[in-house]
């Protein structure tokens, strides 16, 4: 790469052009876009083609996705459904804990503090709303400092 768009300014709509100058980029981008492509802020950069030539890349910025920007622009919706399928921690079963069952309690047999976590999409976080505690797994003092009680 021998150069890149400088100082350029753009909403958080995206859609802006983005240039950069490298020798053999753009060949290399329209022989395997899936590998070789300009990426911001984790977000792929979408080829302009006919804009590009052998030695520069033009390309539209995506949008960025923020707090400020969802909830002013609605550039990305809240999505209550992140499940991955993708768990891990120290039950037997951890998908146990993000089966909305509250029923059935996950089983460990770790020593020490159990754990429990789902991965998310590269660049993506997770909020954490609701969790589920087992009031049977608790001694009576510490039931009753949650009994009826919606803050920890």
């Amino acid at each position: 790469m021998t150069a890149s768009t400088s100082g350029l300014e753009c909403s958080y709509a995206g859609g802006c052009t983005y240039e950069v100058t490298a020798k053999s980029l753009f060949q290399m981008i329209s022989a395997n876009s899936s590998a070789n492509y300009v990426e911001v802020c984790d977000e792929m950069c979408v080829l302009d083609e006919s804009s590009s030539s052998l030695s520069s890349v033009q390309c539209k910025l995506p949008q960025l996705s923020t707090i400020y920007s969802n909830e002013n622009f609605g550039i990305a919706l809240e999505s209550k459904d992140l499940d991955s399928g993708n768990y891990f921690g120290t039950f037997e079963d951890n998908s146990m804990v993000f089966d909305s069952n509250l029923i059935q309690t996950p089983t460990s047999t770790a020593t020490g503090a159990c754990s429990v976590g789902m991965s998310f999409k590269k660049g993506h976080v997770g909020m954490i709303s609701q969790i589920k505690w087992y009031m049977a797994d608790m001694d009576d003092v510490t039931k009753d400092k949650f009994a009826d009680s919606t803050q920890f």
